[in-house]
């Protein structure tokens, strides 16, 4: 699982890695977290060191092109609980072709659709977050297909078309009210 913006602790890496804690050894040893971005702070360093999962979290550090991440990895992550509004990660991990899980925080939502391209879970629910993770090692062979799906899901209402269709549309509108 990865997340290709940052990551500031407001997307809610943490709560992932706290998850993955949480799982039985068997699951847990099958996930790896990949971080692109600025590096941890110390304190988030040491948290992971404490459980134990230090050889499963990797940065990544600052990247000039986020593509070979996301392709490395199964699915994306955007857990956050602050600031975000709609994620163009999320969004940009989908027209990659990669399922997301993300919070119910703000319009995160808005980008998926449960269970079809993605998964949503609530803010800052580490359980429910390591049930999520569960579900998609479970899951894991349905993947490819999610990821599909995400893909034809962030071109059809994320892609450049229907952002100029729509600004078109207001742009008439506005000159037709005049």
């Amino acid at each position: 699982m990865g997340i290709n913006a940052g990551p500031p602790a407001y997307q809610g890496w943490m709560d992932l890695v706290e998850a993955l804690a949480l799982l039985p050894a068997a699951q847990r040893e099958q996930v790896r977290v990949l971080l692109a971005g600025r590096p941890p702070s110390a304190a988030s360093l040491t948290r992971i060191d404490a459980l134990g999962l230090r050889g499963q979290v990797h940065f990544a550090g600052l990247l000039d092109d986020v593509r070979p991440m996301i392709a490395a990895i199964d699915a994306g992550f955007v857990l956050s609980w602050d600031v975000e509004t709609i994620s163009f990660a999320c969004r940009e991990m989908m027209a990659m072709g990669k399922p997301v899980l993300v919070s119910d925080y703000a319009g995160l939502p808005e980008n998926i659709r449960d269970g079809v391209d993605g998964w949503v879970t609530p803010v800052r629910d580490v359980a429910a977050v390591a049930a999520a993770i569960q579900m998609l090692l479970e899951q894991r062979a349905a993947l490819p297909a999610m990821g599909e799906a995400a893909r034809a899901h962030a071109l059809e209402e994320f892609g450049i078309e229907r952002f100029v269709d729509c600004t078109e549309a207001v742009y008439r509108e506005l000159l037709a009210a005049n």
